[in-house]
C-alpha cells in the first residue's frame, strides 16, 4: 500500500468512526430532552451533568478528525509571528498574572504547518499557564527561546510552575496519563505524535516545585 493510499484509508476510517459515534450521541440527546420535561429538579441537575458528559464525547471525536486530516497536510509556518499570535489568548486571559518572555528571531521558518504547530503549542503553553497558576498565583514566568542546532530549531518553553516528579517527567507523554481532575491525559502525547510527523521531537523535563521545560524540535525550512 501507498502512503498516500494508507493516508486516505485513516482519514476515510475517522470520518466514518466519527459518524458512527455521532448517530446515538443525536439520539441520546434527544431523549435526553423528552425525559427532562417529567423529571424533578434532583433528576434534572444528573440529566444536565450527562449532557455535559455527551457534549465533552463529542469535542473528542472532532478533535481525532480534526488531527487525522491534518497528518496530510503539508507547509511552513513563519515561527515569531506565530508565536505572538499563540499567546495572545494566555496574555489576555490571565492579564498580569503570568509573563511571557520570549526570545526568537525574527527570520525564522519551520517544516510544519501553521495548524499542527498550532495544536503541538497550545498544549504546551496550557499545560505552562496551568503548572504556574496552581503554584504561584502572585505571578508566573514562562519563557519562550529558540536555538538552531543543526538544521532544527529547538524551541524550549519553560515555566517556574509547580514542576514535575520523576514518575510523572516518566509519565508526561505517555497517552492517558494526568494529573488533572478533568484531564483526558492525550494532549502532550498529540503533541508528541504531531512533532515526529513532521521530523521533530518533544521531550519534557522538570524537577518538582522548581518549574518545567518542554523542548519541541522542528526542522527549519
Amino acid at each position: 500500500m501507498r502512503t498516500g493510499d494508507y493516508e486516505l484509508s485513516i482519514s476515510e476510517m475517522a470520518a466514518a468512526l466519527a459518524h458512527e459515534v455521532r448517530n446515538p450521541l443525536g439520539l441520546a440527546m434527544v431523549n435526553i430532552g423528552v425525559l427532562e420535561g417529567e423529571l424533578t429538579a434532583a433528576d434534572k441537575a444528573r440529566i444536565s451533568s450527562i449532557r455535559s458528559e455527551l457534549y465533552r464525547i463529542n469535542e473528542i471525536v472532532s478533535k481525532f478528525t480534526d488531527i487525522v486530516s491534518m497528518l496530510k497536510e503539508h507547509g511552513e509556518t513563519e515561527f515569531r509571528g506565530f508565536v505572538d499570535e499563540a499567546i495572545t489568548p494566555f496574555i489576555t486571559a490571565y492579564n498580569s498574572r503570568v509573563n511571557f518572555n520570549v526570545f526568537t528571531p525574527n527570520n525564522l521558518t519551520v517544516k510544519i504547518p501553521k495548524n499542527a504547530l498550532g495544536i503541538i503549542f497550545n498544549n504546551i503553553i496550557k499545560n505552562a499557564v496551568e503548572a504556574v497558576m496552581d503554584s504561584k498565583p502572585e505571578c508566573g514566568e514562562i519563557g519562550i527561546s529558540v536555538e538552531i542546532v543543526q538544521e532544527m530549531a529547538v524551541i524550549c518553553v519553560n515555566d517556574n510552575g509547580k514542576g514535575l516528579s520523576v514518575y510523572e517527567m516518566e509519565k508526561a507523554l505517555i497517552s492517558g496519563f494526568t494529573t488533572k481532575k478533568s484531564g483526558m491525559g492525550v494532549g502532550l502525547h498529540v503533541s508528541l505524535l504531531l512533532a515526529k510527523r513532521y521530523g521533530g521531537s518533544l521531550d519534557i523535563y522538570g524537577e518538582e516545585n522548581n518549574g518545567c521545560t518542554v523542548t519541541l524540535k522542528i526542522p527549519i525550512a
